[in-house]
């Protein structure tokens, strides 16, 4: 604080200064005392502070914001941007016009107990990651380190049967025949790929000559990118959902075969698949039926039945990290670890030649098969 100087006529001046967002603030304060002199120059001071909080303030929902056009500009994915998008939407709606300077840990903490009643875990985890990254640059309160997520029953593995691996395509071939609908689900199940991967093939991701090994005739599925939704909804491509992602899926060379069969080989920059992602969503539900499939069961737990058939293959947790596109093999053992077994054979090898026959039966069928 400025010192307070005596004038000739008794009285004591103080000449207090702030910088106030940028800006260099005087004043000067005349009191009959030294002591009232500071006093009034001392009261000056905090109600700048205050003016500057003020002008300064805020909300969690500005600084979310803030973050996701951070992103934007940094050139973020479609589909990062899109969840952030959701994330503002859903996490923390109770305390989103909170000054950022008044929110507490018990505040974060009350957002997740009331979200981990409708939500999984890692949805709390991502709600978490997002706005600490959102705050990482500014003054909080927050301690992330004392933040708990409540656990909950994991999701039960379901019980897949070898059968359904063949007679799922062959339902779809006999009742709609072999269309771009079916190339999709036998790519789940005979090569494990993500759906958003599977839309973004072009037939220069198919290997165009076969590899024998072990007596096994081997064909390769090249994977570096994904068909994703933009935040306006609209498909777009990018790039595989993690670097791990981008990998060559070792397959049976008959799957290879089926895919040009039912729909020949074009230029190798265009699409195998052209459905629309998400479509055909009344024929899933048909094979439930007709199959007696599980209700929770999902067209993306048919990936996991193809990583579930490695495992009891006898997959390495690096075979298996490989061939499924995940970050780290530890994840791909807890994922499946139940179901683990030590490795006895090449995996991608006793996979392909395992599949094979049920392959050679699908190409029995008539391409040209119609709906009933």
């Amino acid at each position: 604080m400025a010192k307070a100087k005596q004038l000739p006529s008794g009285n004591w001046r103080i000449q207090p200064h702030k910088t106030v967002n940028g800006k260099y603030i005087r004043t000067s304060i005349t009191a009959p005392t030294k002591k009232e002199a500071e006093r009034l120059a001392a009261n000056w001071e905090v109600e700048q502070e205050e003016e500057m909080k003020k002008a300064s303030k805020e909300t969690l929902r500005d600084v979310l914001k803030k973050y996701i056009e951070t992103c934007k500009s940094q050139g973020s994915s479609p589909s990062t941007i899109k969840g952030y998008t959701s994330q503002l939407k859903v996490s923390f709606v109770d305390i989103l016009d909170f000054d950022i300077n008044d929110l507490t840990t018990q505040d974060i903490q009350a957002q997740l107990d009331k979200r981990s009643k409708t939500v999984s875990p890692k949805t709390l985890s991502n709600d978490i990651a997002f706005i600490r990254a959102a705050l990482s640059s500014r003054d909080h309160n927050i301690n992330f380190r004392k933040l708990k997520i409540a656990k909950k029953k994991k999701r039960k593995k379901m019980a897949l049967k070898l059968a359904w691996k063949t007679k799922i395509p062959e339902l779809l071939a006999k009742w709609y025949g072999k269309d771009d609908y079916y190339l999709y689900v036998i790519l789940l199940i005979y090569a494990g790929l993500r759906p958003s991967e599977s839309y973004a093939l072009t037939w220069g991701d198919l290997s165009k000559t076969p590899k024998e090994v072990d007596g096994a005739k081997l064909g390769y599925i090249n994977i570096s990118k994904a068909t994703v939704k933009s935040e306006e909804n609209i498909f777009t491509e990018k790039g595989t959902k993690s670097e791990s992602g981008t990998r060559s899926v070792v397959v049976s060379w008959s799957l290879i075969e089926e895919i040009c069969t039912t729909k020949p080989r074009k230029k190798d920059d265009e699409k195998i698949i052209e459905l629309s992602p998400y479509d055909e969503t009344e024929k899933w539900e048909r094979l439930k039926t007709e199959l007696n499939l599980p209700e929770a069961m999902r067209r993306y737990d048919l990936r996991h039945y193809y990583a579930t058939s490695l495992v009891i293959s006898g997959a390495t947790d690096e075979e298996l990290q490989d061939q499924m596109g995940h970050s780290s093999s530890s994840f791909s053992h807890n994922f499946y670890v139940e179901i683990m077994e030590e490795h006895k054979t090449t995996v991608t090898t006793k996979y392909a030649v395992e599949s094979m026959a049920s392959i050679e039966s699908l190409k029995k069928l008539s391409a040209n098969s119609s709906g009933e």
